[in-house]
């Protein structure tokens, strides 16, 4: 395939030209000045998953009750559950296919003792919402996903780059360790940490001269604009948008050479 993409903000354009084959990708940039670089690329398709601990509510012919309800997905055949307290059983037949997640389990209350209820519902992100089908009689269900984060994890030791490497341009690379501050002393190499992250919290605290324009990419896609951005209008393209995608509600940039705290969830 080729398109054209063009850099307004950057006042260039690039040809990208590449072959697809399955998950791969090969091929060419080349900018307005002829210059090529090799591209090469691999889709990402991230695993959706139903794990966790959902914690909701039944309505309808079954009545009201509380349910929680803890799930495990290995893969699209292997999902195992199981109820607190036990108002189902035997947990079986259980698929998730295109944000659809169905089940069957056996029903303990005493007018329906032995009796199997499925359970079909909709999953998006942390929200299900379904229905119960027993006996031909329709319930509704919503449940939500607990989220626990784990301790803090600190990427950045103040002493040295420990656990970063260099990216992009790596034979210029400016950045140093200056008073105990991750430093970046002239443009050159992009640094990424050697850790990989999937849903996090991002604790930054940052501080940019006078004219100044950086970044910080959230999983190598999303880029957190960080410039030199005091009393302008909130812009996508400005300190705390994501880049081209996001603008921020306010513009909260205080004025260059001053602390600023920044805190992202993925």
């Amino acid at each position: 395939f080729e398109f054209v993409f063009t850099d307004s903000y950057h006042e260039d354009t690039y040809i990208f030209t590449a072959q697809v084959k399955r998950d791969s990708m090969t091929g060419m940039c080349i900018d307005r000045r002829g210059v090529g670089t090799r591209l090469v690329g691999k889709r990402f398709l991230r695993k959706i998953d139903v794990t966790g601990k959902w914690s909701g509510k039944t309505e309808g012919k079954l009545g009201t009750c509380d349910i929680d309800l803890a799930l495990v997905h290995k893969d699209k055949v292997d999902i195992r559950g199981e109820f607190n307290p036990p108002l189902w059983y035997n947990f079986s037949d259980a698929k998730f296919e295109k944000g659809t997640l169905s089940f069957s389990a056996m029903n303990v209350s005493e007018s329906n003792l032995n009796q199997k209820s499925v359970f079909t519902a909709v999953v998006k992100g942390d929200i299900m919402e379904g229905t119960i089908n027993h006996l031909g009689k329709h319930s509704k269900f919503a449940a939500q996903r607990g989220r626990k984060w784990a301790e803090p994890i600190e990427i950045f030791n103040g002493k040295n780059l420990d656990g970063w490497k260099s990216i992009r341009h790596v034979n210029v690379n400016n950045w140093k360790v200056i008073d105990s501050v991750l430093s970046n002393t002239a443009a050159g190499a992009h640094i990424v940490h050697e850790r990989k992250f999937q849903d996090f919290k991002l604790h930054l605290e940052f501080k940019v001269p006078e004219h100044s324009n950086s970044g910080v990419y959230l999983r190598g896609r999303y880029e957190i604009q960080i410039e030199d951005y005091y009393g302008k209008p909130a812009n996508s393209r400005g300190c705390g948008g994501i880049y081209s995608r996001i603008k921020p509600l306010v513009n909260a940039c205080k004025p260059h050479g001053q602390w600023q705290t920044l805190d992202a969830t993925l």
